[in-house]
């Protein structure tokens, strides 16, 4: 007796009698679905629930955004390390409105832009916040070892000095809750361990890369240019953004850029232009950024 087909075989024998190709329609049929996207409503109350539900829901857009018709598996690597990293903007977002207030959105429009599901409207109420983690998060390493680290670990020890809220306060216990596990996560990524290999280790922190994905996301809101976009400058060279410099609210007013210079005739492209590596690049007023275009 002939072998029963499968449901995607079938499917695929359909799509040739209707003039496709019976491999491309079965590859298409046979491939892993994609997740589902977030409901909008849960996505707008995830937007606005700070600092634990706010980080996952803009990881998960920004990546979305990176990673989201990627199939290789160096992009997939990045992906699924950034969702690791992503509880380090959870612990920036609530270093930043603890000891900044003034910096949390308004309780009372917030709960307006949620009741309307309004997405745009929460982020634009975050923004401030967002653009401070940036400012935080977005530093040299020299920066980050003599000065924001530290910060953390205060925090961090701050966090575990507090005593737990009475049950009955809900909000309250909830926050304390997210609170202590962005502490343990700190903790996990300091703390030394015997590798594999027999060596000790830490795994330590990717601090820049949170500050990388709020500026594609404030990047594309903005119409500005994302992080490692490619840039023709007043004077007529070609340079690669390295990050756009925020001012307190609105676009990029400047931009940290390196000049594309061509690659040495040892490189495996000679005469390809490549990032200058010398130097820590430069900073550029945005209006003499402007988009690039290949030459006809």
């Amino acid at each position: 007796m002939p072998k029963k087909q499968s449901t995607a075989a079938k499917r695929a024998r359909t799509a040739t009698r209707r003039g496709g190709k019976y491999t491309t329609a079965l590859r298409a049929e046979q491939a892993p679905a994609r997740p589902t996207p977030a409901r909008p409503g849960f996505a707008v109350r995830q937007a606005a629930d700070l600092p634990a539900g706010r980080a996952n829901e803009v990881t998960r857009r920004v990546l979305d955004l990176l990673y989201g018709t990627a199939t290789h598996r160096w992009a997939m690597a990045g992906y699924y390390r950034a969702l690791d990293e992503r509880w380090l903007l959870g612990l920036a977002y609530a270093m930043l409105t603890d000891q900044l207030p003034e910096l949390r959105p308004d309780p009372e429009q917030l709960r307006a832009a949620v009741d309307a599901d309004d997405l745009a409207a929460v982020d634009a109420l975050m923004e401030p916040l967002d653009q401070a983690v940036i400012r935080l998060l977005g530093t040299e390493p020299e920066l980050w070892w003599s000065g924001t680290k530290a910060r953390f670990d205060a925090y961090v020890t701050e966090l575990r000095e507090r005593e737990l809220p009475p049950l009955a306060d809900r909000p309250a216990l909830d926050r304390w809750d997210q609170e202590a596990r962005l502490a343990d996560q700190w903790d996990r990524a300091w703390t030394e361990y015997r590798n594999g290999s027999g060596y000790m280790e830490r795994n330590g922190v990717f601090w820049w890369a949170p500050s990388e994905h709020l500026c594609v996301l404030l990047a594309d809101r903005h119409g500005a240019f994302r992080p490692r976009a490619r840039v023709r400058l007043a004077d007529g060279r070609q340079a690669l953004v390295i990050a756009p410099v925020w001012a307190e609210s609105g676009p990029p007013v400047a931009y940290r850029v390196r000049q594309l210079v061509p690659a040495p005739h040892d490189h495996a492209e000679p005469g390809k232009l490549i990032p200058d590596s010398r130097g820590d690049g430069e900073t550029v007023p945005a209006a003499d950024c402007h988009p690039w275009a290949p030459e006809r």
